[in-house]
């Protein structure tokens, strides 16, 4: 007659191996990998400053370093989501990047404390 051991007078292996398999590990919906998030934001846009109707280029490198006006700056990522992308400078001020269906639709400057409109 074989009897049924319990888990107490197992050894780990066994626990382990006969255990572990009914314990399945709750699936969640996993969301764009950074990657492919990353290039939402990568490219060129206009930045239009309405106040003093002038406009700007702006481009996101790879590495989130920017050229605005063909300057060169450099930034720290802090957060990269589908929704936004938060950078921040040099001086710690921080740079917000709002996108609405995966494009990039708006820049808030904290320095400056203005939210300027994005366009391709």
């Amino acid at each position: 007659m074989v009897r049924k051991q319990d888990s107490k007078n197992m050894s780990l292996t066994d626990l382990v191996l006969t255990k572990l398999p009914f314990l399945k590990k709750k699936q969640t919906k996993q969301g764009p990998s950074e990657k492919i998030i990353k290039k939402q934001y990568v490219g060129r846009w206009y930045v239009f400053d309405r106040t003093k109707s002038i406009q700007h280029s702006l481009e996101i490198k790879p590495d989130f370093s920017m050229l605005l006006d063909n300057g060169h700056y450099q930034f720290t990522l802090i957060t990269l989501t589908e929704e936004k992308l938060v950078l921040r400078d040099r001086l710690g001020y921080f740079i917000t990047i709002t996108c609405k269906d995966q494009q990039p639709v708006s820049l808030f400057d904290e320095a400056e404390n203005k939210t300027y409109d994005l366009e391709k």
